[in-house]
């Protein structure tokens, strides 16, 4: 279920996949057969049931940093920056070196505002995962860029005039 799941997740077929991986939990509910599941609830948007998911995720495996990252996700999608920021942050004291939760973080940062902290999260990263580094610093410096709405020509300027000295 869960290989078929994936078939069908590789071909855009959300609906299907989630259909395979609610199986795939009814006959094994492990915490990998939920994380897939998850996900998949996730990327459809069901985020109530994402979030639910993985916290059944983190009750089952405390130890293992999938769950709070699972979170973090889903409470970003969320826009609940300040609990993704905290979840992201447990799933980095579980396990210091998982570099897409210091990453997701640094997104998380950037959503609400704090460019910042996430600027020193692409330092953090920077010679640990170079891409994450630079897709996270590319990320900043989209969301920093001046936005131009509207040009209007002035009737006071022109250009093809010649300027004149003292």
């Amino acid at each position: 279920h869960i290989a078929l799941g994936g078939l069908y997740y590789a071909n855009d077929r959300v609906d299907e996949a989630n259909a395979e991986y609610e199986q795939a939990v009814r006959l094994n509910p492990g915490t990998s057969n939920r994380y897939y599941l998850a996900q998949g609830y996730l990327a459809s948007g069901r985020l109530d049931d994402a979030l639910q998911q993985f916290k059944l995720i983190q009750q089952q495996e405390p130890t293992q940093p999938q769950g709070a990252f699972g979170m973090g996700q889903t409470y970003a999608k969320m826009g609940r920056y300040d609990e993704a920021s905290s979840a992201f942050k447990n799933a980095i004291s579980i396990r210091p070196d998982y570099w897409e939760a210091h990453a997701e973080l640094g997104y998380a940062y950037a959503d609400s505002g704090n460019t910042e902290a996430a600027t020193e999260i692409v330092t953090r990263l920077a010679g640990k995962d170079d891409t994450l580094a630079s897709l996270l610093s590319q990320y900043l410096y989209e969301k920093s860029q001046p936005q131009i709405l509207a040009a209007y020509p002035s009737s006071t300027f022109n250009p093809f005039l010649s300027v004149q000295g003292p």
